[in-house]
């Protein structure tokens, strides 16, 4: 009888690797892991996959399709920075979850499983199960406390310690479970700290056609290229760091990340609304992005409620179109000019 086939999310750590060897004693594992602008190369999660079990290990680069699929439309619809948090961890599955649904098909899976835990489970199985009827199994954090502890020494794992989620739109760090704790410095790969920041300040002019950003410094450039380019000029001068309190469940969490390109442009993009949109339509849109932020948080991005916000701001930005001008200094960023055209 030919066994079943399981298509597993795999971003790398070590929660997800060792849940391999426990789904592959029911089914063959095909593993898929999506390039989303992490900076690191995946070719080694790939093999560690094989390693632990996987019959075949997908690495697919979906840089491009997250920039304008998701990072675009949310930033479009006044999402990002709407409570301080730049979504770093969130706004990127619904990519993964189409991209692992696709292979799925191309592989005639039985079914999907994720390495999620907690409320990231509860999100990343709506994002499955809205991009694909194959059943989604029982997340990993199932798995017996026995089984796990005999994967992890198998696969030589020695931690179980989370990661960054890193993307092209920033990197969700792990916060310290007291809110009041101070974060460790040496967690920020990407940016400097402010008061080590050049002397002298830069100015930094974004252009925006139709409420999307397309030139930066008067230079022309794909998303994904504008982006990076935005994530370095700004993470040298200190800024993009992140420590804020976000909901989940019934309570809250902290989210600490750094999200260079995320927060300059956030912020250019509120002037451009303030610049181009009637008072009445920017109060409208502020309502509309909390929701936006709600399906954000729950995984609920398929649904006709994103895409009609998507569709409002899509008439509300046609003719937004203007040049920030921005100042950026040890850690800070300012507006220091404006130009609609």
């Amino acid at each position: 009888m030919t066994q079943p086939r399981v298509v597993l999310a795999h971003a790398g750590d070590a929660g997800t690797l060792y849940a391999i060897p426990w789904l592959a004693r029911e089914a063959e594992v095909v593993t898929v892991t999506v390039d989303v602008g992490q900076g690191d190369s995946l070719l080694a999660v790939r093999e560690r996959a094989l390693e632990a079990g996987a019959v075949r290990a997908h690495v697919l680069d979906a840089r491009e399709a997250f920039a304008h699929e998701m990072v675009l439309p949310a930033l479009r619809a006044g999402a990002i920075g709407f409570d301080g948090d730049p979504h770093a961890a969130v706004l990127a599955l619904p990519c993964v979850a189409a991209q692992v649904a696709a292979v799925a098909a191309m592989e005639q899976a039985d079914a999907l499983a994720h390495g999620g835990h907690g409320q990231a489970a509860a999100r990343m199985a709506r994002l499955l199960a809205a991009t694909s009827r194959l059943p989604v199994r029982t997340s990993v954090e199932t798995m017996p406390t026995e089984v796990r502890a005999e994967a992890l020494a198998r696969l030589q794992v020695e931690t179980e310690t989370p990661v960054a989620r890193a993307s092209l739109w920033g990197r969700s760090l792990s916060a310290p479970a007291d809110l009041n704790a101070p974060v460790d410095g040496s967690l920020f790969s990407q940016t400097r700290p402010a008061t080590r920041g050049p002397d002298a300040p830069a100015t930094l002019d974004i252009h925006f056609e139709g409420g999307s950003p397309r030139r930066v410094n008067g230079v022309a450039m794909p998303l994904v290229e504008l982006l990076s380019s935005l994530d370095t000029i700004a993470a040298a001068h200190g800024v993009g760091r992140v420590d804020v309190l976000v909901p989940e469940g019934s309570g809250v969490r902290r989210e600490v990340a750094e999200a260079p390109a995320a927060t300059i442009l956030q912020i250019a993009f509120r002037e451009l609304e303030a610049l181009t949109l009637p008072w009445s339509l920017r109060t409208l849109r502020r309502r509309l992005a909390e929701s936006y932020v709600d399906l954000l948080r729950t995984g609920d991005w398929h649904g006709l409620t994103r895409a009609s916000i998507d569709a409002l701001a899509d008439r509300a930005l046609k003719d937004a179109t203007a040049t920030i001008l921005l100042r950026l200094y040890k850690g800070g960023v300012q507006v220091v000019g404006r130009a609609a055209h």
